[in-house]
């Protein structure tokens, strides 16, 4: 009966530290906490602009957040681009297409895509 007892202790050593180091490894994951924001420009008729310029910066007001963001794209067929970021912000929003003009604030947020919609107007 003590011949097995050696095994035994070994398989259950063994299937504890297993155990241990699975459950170690999944607590010490990070859930990604990247800020997206997707930005749809219309003019006021509601009709999409595919091809306008959106263009975020910091906002002078946010004492909050430190990032220094200064990026511009332009919008694709249904009038939209994402944004993506590693750290919290508020953001001014500027877009143009053509003769219109439109602003906004976006506000970032970890693990988020905040939808917003800007009007761009004459």
């Amino acid at each position: 009966m003590k011949k097995g007892l050696p095994g035994k202790l070994f398989y259950s050593t063994a299937c504890f530290l297993l155990i241990i180091f699975v459950v170690s490894s999944w607590s010490c994951r990070k859930e990604d906490q990247t800020c997206k924001a997707t930005i749809t420009v219309t003019d006021d008729a509601g009709a999409v602009l595919p091809g306008a310029t959106i263009h975020l910066r910091p906002n002078a007001n946010d004492s909050t957040h430190t990032i220094s963001i200064d990026e511009t794209k332009t919008t694709d067929g249904a009038g939209q681009a994402t944004f993506e970021y590693k750290l919290q912000a508020i953001l001014n929003c500027t877009v143009t297409s053509g003769s219109l003009m439109g602003t906004g604030v976006v506000k970032l947020e970890p693990a988020k895509t905040v939808e917003k919609t800007i009007i761009a107007k004459p």
